[in-house]
């Protein structure tokens, strides 16, 4: 009995031993694809990040585009508003020729009746 008990027990711990090698495994294969996706997910940042900052440089040189076309046309177009604020003042005042400018109203000679 002491054999048959002795073969029992041996079977049983090749049993565990296979189930436990199986199960090894296969959890170092889901460590590895874990390892990957981990990899992968970082790699995926990095991507994104580099395109965030792409877009901001782009970004912030359309904003210099921007503020240097500014600072060209600021001085035609305060001349403008100037010139534009000028006309506007004449033209609410009320027209006044100057003496020279108004013409020389002679009377009409009588008519014969």
């Amino acid at each position: 009995m002491v054999g048959m008990d002795m073969d029992m027990y041996k079977t049983s711990i090749h049993t565990t031993a296979e189930t436990l090698k199986g199960t090894l495994a296969h959890s170092k294969q889901l460590h590895d694809a874990m390892e990957q996706e981990k990899e992968e997910d970082k790699n995926d940042f990095k991507t994104a990040a580099e395109h965030i900052e792409d877009v901001v440089d782009t970004l912030y040189e359309s904003i210099e585009d921007c503020n240097n076309s500014y600072k060209l046309l600021m001085p035609s177009l305060e001349f403008t508003q100037d010139r534009l604020n000028n006309l506007a003042t004449q033209l609410s005042q009320p027209h006044q020729l100057s003496r020279s400018q108004q013409p020389h109203l002679q009377p009409s000679p009588p008519t014969a009746q």
